[in-house]
């Protein structure tokens, strides 16, 4: 990549002249100058990042092109990955050999003398926390604990007590629910797995799990352990408080392609299979999609016999009619969240949700408070 002087005078413009101050006690102190250049968390290291490392990126696809780095392929119909950058962080995937390692550990040399990056060996190796004072641990303290379930919680069980959970009246620490924030975290990875079916992450699972042809509640190989089916393992727990994927998400429809006519819930309050059981038994082609089924000069029916009798021609007819308003629009089918006004899924409104049908003891609890704490 080659950048124009006046680019590069722009981009050193915006580090140079950085100042910054220290607050203490919430008064600020004299400004100083940077003398780090881009500091940590500064708005413009993502972009920097992202010009440094498309170099990397050109080298590896064109080593892989060239046979030079075999990368890793994903089972069934899934993508081939050989890397994965993300912040200041970069991943390789790909086949355990030496010819492998030995072409990387070159493609790696050649882009530090290119590029001028070199690598931290002993990057926080003296952690200086005697420097602390008693505010500074505490904070750290908070600070960590506080980002653990953004890490943990959307994507593991978290075992919570509901003494632990409760309000403050109802006897509880009133800390809050994290099993309901748990769940909310863990089912956003389901309704993103249906919204986001173009990312990378999503081809993966798809090919591993064999998802291209199976149900919306079946997305997942039983035999194949790992993170995915604990996310998947989620569905029960919702339905033990008396809720279903159903009352939180509903289909809706662009173009049908990706919607299954029968077995998914698109339209009306349950799936058609379950409100026209008799027509369902006399389809022959149970798994056709919405816009194979619905076309634009009427209905593609595949009946096994024809519905003549009373019962089946009532059926058909309010099918029929519960179906003709739909209008197909460029764009995948998107699953849409009941709960948010404009059907984007928020973990927030479904933690609430949960909240409300959390199962909490009457029983009394005595907390028997340290005589040090104030």
């Amino acid at each position: 990549m080659v950048f124009k002087n006046k680019w590069r005078s722009w981009v050193s413009g915006c580090v140079s002249p950085a100042r910054a101050s220290v607050l203490i006690n919430g008064t600020p102190t004299k400004e100083f100058k940077i003398t780090k250049s881009v500091r940590q968390c500064d708005p413009l290291s993502p972009f920097l990042f992202i010009i440094a490392m498309e170099g990397l990126n050109v080298a590896l696809k064109t080593a892989r092109e060239k046979n030079l780095f075999k990368n890793a392929k994903t089972p069934g119909n899934g993508p081939f990955i050989s890397h994965l950058f993300n912040a200041d962080d970069a991943l390789f995937v790909g086949e355990w050999c030496h010819s492998n390692l030995k072409n990387l550990a070159s493609i790696l040399k050649c882009f530090q003398v290119s590029s001028g990056l070199k690598k931290f060996r002993a990057k926080h190796s003296k952690w200086k926390a005697r420097t602390l004072s008693f505010g500074g641990h505490l904070t750290l303290i908070k600070t960590v604990l506080g980002n653990l379930p953004t890490y943990y919680l959307p994507l593991f069980k978290a075992p919570v007590g509901e003494n632990v959970i409760a309000s403050k009246e109802n006897d509880g620490l009133g800390v809050g629910s994290i099993k309901a924030l748990n769940i909310a975290l863990i089912v956003k990875w389901w309704w993103r797995l249906q919204n986001e079916s173009s990312s990378l992450w999503c081809k993966a699972i798809s090919g591993i799990h064999n998802l291209s042809n199976k149900l919306v509640e079946h997305l997942s190989i039983k035999q194949i352990s790992g993170v995915w089916n604990n996310i998947l393992g989620t569905k029960k727990d919702i339905e033990r408080l008396g809720l279903s994927f159903h009352d939180i998400f509903q289909q809706m429809i662009k173009s049908g392609d990706n919607t299954q006519f029968w077995h998914d819930f698109w339209i009306g309050t349950c799936k058609l299979k379950t409100t026209f059981p008799s027509l369902y038994a006399l389809e022959t082609k149970k798994r056709c999609k919405v816009s194979i089924q619905i076309l634009a000069d009427g209905i593609n029916w595949n009946w096994s016999s024809c519905p003549t009798n009373v019962g089946l021609t009532i059926e058909l007819e309010n099918l029929t009619t519960s179906i003709t308003t739909i209008r197909f629009q460029p764009g995948l089918d998107e699953i849409k969240c009941k709960l948010s006004p404009d059907g984007n899924y928020k973990v927030h409104m479904l933690r609430k949700k949960i909240d409300q049908m959390l199962p909490i003891s009457n029983q009394q609890v005595i907390i028997k408070w340290s005589k040090l704490v104030p």
